[in-house]
């Protein structure tokens, strides 16, 4: 197979900032037996890994955007 379905979630709709990550389907499911505390750590763990590429991407647009006024 040449690809996979995903879904997949956005935090923008438009404006140059869509940025889309994929979202588990089912996994609270399969987390019965978890801690809820440890769920929510995890959970957390993810977003700060996209809000940190999300800040990354912004840095760059700033960065290209004072490069273009300036050149």
């Amino acid at each position: 197979m040449l690809y996979n379905a995903v879904k997949v979630q956005s935090l923008f709709r438009s404006g140059g900032l869509q940025k889309y990550f994929l979202v588990e389907v089912g996994v609270v499911e399969n987390r019965v037996d978890l801690d809820p505390n440890q769920v929510v750590e995890e959970q957390l763990n993810a977003w700060h890994g996209v809000r940190k590429q999300l800040e990354e991407d912004i840095q760059v647009m700033e960065d290209t955007t004072k490069t273009d006024k300036t050149g």
